[in-house]
């Protein structure tokens, strides 16, 4: 069992990670057939974006962390 347990939690955050990414993206998609004008959707993916960008850096932070364990 802690042979895999590395891989384990891998998959649990690469799951995570999709499931995540694609529910943001739906955001995206959402605001621009949105009714906002042009720059109320700009500020709102802006949004979108840097959750995306802040999101990617905590898995990558917690891969590298399960990468290091025993």
């Amino acid at each position: 069992i802690n042979s895999r347990a590395n891989e384990y939690v891998a998959a649990e955050v690469a799951d995570m990670y999709t499931t995540t990414m694609k529910d943001l993206t739906q955001m995206e998609q959402a605001i621009r057939a949105s009714n906002l004008s042009a720059e109320a959707q700009r500020k709102k993916l802006d949004e979108v974006r840097q959750a995306k960008i802040h999101f990617s850096r905590m898995v990558e932070k917690s891969v590298d962390a399960t990468k290091a364990l025993p």
